[in-house]
């Protein structure tokens, strides 16, 4: 069992740290397959929030959607007249149609869909979108790639472990509103679902993790070459030494009925090709229903499952170096999951000197050992979402705290969650003049590992300071 710090709303996150996000009001109960979506305010009276919508749990499939907003922290639930309810579904934007968040497909009781339809952000009101061309078959697809007005999908879920049979790359013109079947050049992977799609896109949707952020340019003879062209232009020293790595999209993992993949695929949209990454010794093990986004032009993924069960490792891809690495996190990693919802969020910080961020780090370390040593030596073992419960040897002397589970994401005054005798992070009044920054995060809600256990937390990370 690892308990996680809370991070209030006077604090800055520690780099490398996992924080249960401290909010107020009622939030999503546990569920899977359910997504997240950063949306930036839309109008000067507007914050920033994270839009979730639908998921399931063994009892239902939510018709539901709920908004984080990033300024108060507070959740609230949207009325939403027209969603269809599912789960395993793609949401995605487009900077085309500021406003608005869209869905593809996903799955309900009654088997897959291949529908598209579109919430006003501001109303929650759902509308389906009117598409011409012939649409994909109705399937599950966890995540979309997002390249200018142009959305990319590739198989997806059929029905129980198996594929959708077709290996064609899906493209939906939000301009047009055209569906279009591609089929680049090269080895296409194979039939998969479960597997994550993430655009390295010369334009920017900022916060959405299938979307792209803008990346630069760069080359590596790692990849294997299947469809092979010239770049126009003049080409500095530097420009030599980098592929251009802006239109492409990478596809990684999934499954096929008990086969789970650990490939790196690259779609160069330009050119219409696809490669395959050579897998190195530092590549991730294979997994499928992970999730992941771009930061600072490198791809980062997180948990999902395989055949040794779910997983709670993280790792990076430089497009530059063609390399795998793991990240490595200094507090607990958060419970081994599949199936979750994750984006990127902007959150407003306080500043704070160099010497208080180290102070921070410090006391957050010390703060993770003890707490740690006090959890192995008085509680039971369990998950994140479990109750745990106390031995009958535990003595006046011990620093002991209630235990609480991770569900709500709420600080309570009461709860020492992870409180042992230091502050977690640095307090607003240290920062200069009470000044404050944007700061990007991972955040990730709920999910499942795969012995049962269904979360309903909220957690983030700051991959750096």
């Amino acid at each position: 069992m690892e308990l996680h710090p809370f991070l209030e709303v006077d604090q800055r996150p520690t780099a490398r740290w996992w924080y249960v996000l401290s909010t107020t009001g009622d939030s999503p109960s546990m569920r899977v397959g359910h997504s997240a979506t950063f949306v930036p305010g839309q109008s000067a009276g507007e914050n920033d929030r994270v839009i979730i919508v639908g998921g399931a749990n063994p009892s239902q499939i939510f018709d539901e959607v709920w908004t984080l907003d990033l300024k108060t922290r507070t959740w609230d639930t949207l009325e939403c007249p027209g969603f269809r309810g599912r789960y395993e579904h793609a949401a995605f934007r487009v900077d085309n149609h500021p406003g608005r968040l869209f869905i593809f497909g996903g799955a309900t009781q009654a088997g897959c869909l291949n529908d598209v339809q579109s919430m006003d952000t501001s109303s929650g009101v759902w509308t389906d979108v009117e598409v011409s061309g012939t649409a994909p078959a109705p399937r599950t697809h966890r995540s979309a790639a997002v390249i200018g007005s142009k959305v990319y999908f590739f198989s997806g879920g059929h029905c129980g472990s198996e594929p959708v049979a077709d290996r064609s790359v899906h493209c939906l013109d939000t301009e047009s509103w055209m569906w279009t079947a591609i089929t680049p050049k090269g080895n296409a992977p194979k039939a998969r679902h479960g597997h994550l799609m993430l655009a390295a896109a010369s334009s920017t949707v900022e916060g959405d993790c299938g979307g792209g952020e803008r990346i630069h340019n760069g080359c590596s003879s790692d990849v294997v070459k299947q469809g092979s062209h010239k770049e126009k232009g003049t080409a500095t020293p530097t420009d030599l030494n980098r592929p251009n790595i802006s239109n492409r999209i990478y596809l990684h993992g999934g499954m096929s009925g008990s086969t789970f993949f650990d490939d790196l695929h690259v779609l160069d949209v330009g050119q219409g090709a696809w490669s395959l990454v050579r897998k190195k010794r530092t590549s991730p093990v294979s997994r499928a229903a992970h999730d992941g986004l771009i930061h600072q032009g490198q791809l980062v993924i997180f948990g999902g499952m395989n055949q040794e069960g779910a997983l709670d490792d993280a790792h990076k891809f430089n497009p530059e170096g063609n390399s795998w690495s793991k990240l490595q996190f200094e507090g607990p990693a958060p419970p081994n999951r599949l199936d979750f919802a994750m984006c990127s969020i902007k959150l407003s910080v306080p500043v704070m000197s160099e010497a208080s961020a180290l102070d921070a780090e410090s006391e957050l370390t010390g703060t993770s050992a003890s707490t740690k040593e006090t959890l192995e030596r008085e509680l039971k073992p369990g998950s994140a979402s479990s109750r745990g419960s106390f031995s009958d040897s535990a003595s006046g002397d011990e620093a002991v705290f209630p235990l609480e589970t991770v569900e709500s994401g709420q600080s309570p005054a009461q709860q020492a969650h992870f409180n042992h005798g230091a502050d977690t992070t640095q307090a607003a009044e240290e920062a200069p003049s009470g000044m404050t920054e944007d700061m990007h995060l991972i955040f990730i809600h709920g999910g499942m590992d795969t012995e049962g256990e269904i979360f309903d937390d909220t957690l983030v990370l700051a991959l750096s300071s």
